[in-house]
Parts: structure tokens; C-alpha cells; sequence
């Protein structure tokens, strides 16, 4: 069966079964909101890849309990102390401040990337860790 499509700066906006005006011919497989594409094969790619996409996971913040029993149970709070205890002044009363008194826990605050390099963590690892730590109640 042949399909026809309206395509507007060059992606498909409508789909039919017949010609009409305004419509071409285009392999089976398109659908509506993708670039338009003249061969079957083209089609199968675009859609492979558009299957193999995995988005970004987006962490959750953490409470404190969350944060400090990650630490803890993961063995790396007496680390991440003596990385705090090494830094600068002012940046060491700042960590610290922020340790003791934050509300919630971004895993993209620069303390926290800070201290994952410190640690030896790569970035897949500490995100494992946040994950779990998400899911203490």
C-alpha cells in the first residue's frame, strides 16, 4: 500500500493513504513529527536510533538522612571529612556549613562533584549511590 505525506520544513505533519495536493509518495514507516526520508532504509536507521536513546535520568535531590546514611553506609564520610578538612579557607567553613545545614542534597552541587573526584568516584558510581540512597525512607 503506498502512503502520502505533507512534509513543512522538511518533517511529516500528515499521513494518508491517498494522493491529494500538497502530499508525496514515502515509504511505509513514517509517521507523524519525524524527518521526512525517501527510502525504507533511511526510515529503519532513523528509527534504531531513536530506539537505542536512553534519556538522561534525572536524580532526585536528597534529604539530609538520605545524604549522610549514603555516606556512611557506603564507607566514604570519613573521605569526604578529611576532603572537607583539607580545602581552603573559605571554601572549608562553606563545605562545612553546607553540610550541617543544607535542607536537601543536589547531585549537581559543585561540593558534591567536587567531593566525587576526591573520592575516587567515577560519575556512574556515585549516581548508583544516589539512587540508593533516594530510595531510603
Amino acid at each position: 500500500m503506498t502512503t502520502f505525506v505533507k512534509i513543512i520544513d522538511g518533517v511529516v505533519v500528515q499521513k494518508q493513504p491517498y494522493a491529494e495536493p500538497g502530499f508525496v509518495s514515502a515509504p511505509d514507516g513514517l509517521v507523524c513529527g519525524m524527518p521526512f526520508m525517501e527510502t525504507p532504509e533511511e526510515v529503519a536507521v532513523w528509527k534504531a536510533e531513536r530506539a537505542a536513546y536512553v534519556p538522561p535520568v534525572t536524580l532526585p535531590d536528597l534529604a539530609p538522612y538520605q545524604f549522610r546514611a549514603m555516606l556512611t553506609l557506603s564507607g566514604n564520610q570519613d573521605a569526604l571529612n578529611a576532603f572537607i578538612a583539607a580545602l581552603p579557607e573559605p571554601n572549608k567553613t562553606i563545605a562545612q556549613s553546607k553540610m550541617e545545614y543544607s535542607l536537601t542534597f543536589r547531585r549537581n552541587n559543585d561540593l558534591v562533584m567536587a567531593a566525587q573526584g576526591a573520592l575516587g568516584l567515577t560519575e556512574q558510581e556515585l549516581d548508583v549511590l544516589w539512587l540508593q540512597a533516594s530510595l531510603i525512607l
